[in-house]
């Protein structure tokens, strides 16, 4: 499928360089996901924070924010608010009493399900648009980049 000048230009083609695609990439799919997020009833981020807890293994706030790639302070604004929805749980350690651990609710696994059928539902209509012999080449350059991406993030903070 031939993309018209006008989509090329709006998606950041013709220009030099990688960035202004990825930013462009970048803000789409934000977008994109903040309404499939809205409609289940949550912001953007909180399903990164729902979905990187495990069910069975309570997880510290610290490692969690680290795990999403947020600031602790961060993480705990989105745990006052999830907390008040009923989709994670704050409890002690049983271990270390000055740790508290964060863990999913029965309300927040339900909402796992509801946010991988979202991510799924955005995969799935993005996939559409790529020709059947590129979808491995387009998901390993993406890979690639977030790594490289995440490389120089680390380096720099």
């Amino acid at each position: 499928m031939l993309l018209e000048a006008r989509e090329v230009q709006a998606c950041g083609g013709g220009r030099p360089g990688i960035v202004p695609l990825l930013l462009s990439i970048a803000k789409a799919t934000r977008s994109l996901n903040t309404i499939a997020l809205r409609d289940i009833g949550l912001a953007p981020g909180q399903d990164r924070l729902i979905e990187a807890l495990d069910p069975e293994d309570p997880m510290p706030g610290g490692v969690l924010a680290s795990e999403i790639g947020v600031r602790p302070s961060t993480v705990s604004k989105m745990l006052d608010r999830l907390e008040r929805e009923g989709f994670v749980q704050r409890i002690n350690s049983k271990c270390d009493s000055r740790v508290t651990l964060v863990a999913l609710t029965p309300k927040g696994v339900r909402m796992q399900e509801k946010i991988r059928d979202a991510w799924r539902w955005m995969s799935e209509d993005l996939v559409k648009a790529v020709p059947d012999d590129e979808v491995t080449g387009f998901a390993t350059g993406l890979t690639s980049a977030c790594a490289v991406l995440q490389r120089r993030i680390g380096r720099l903070r």
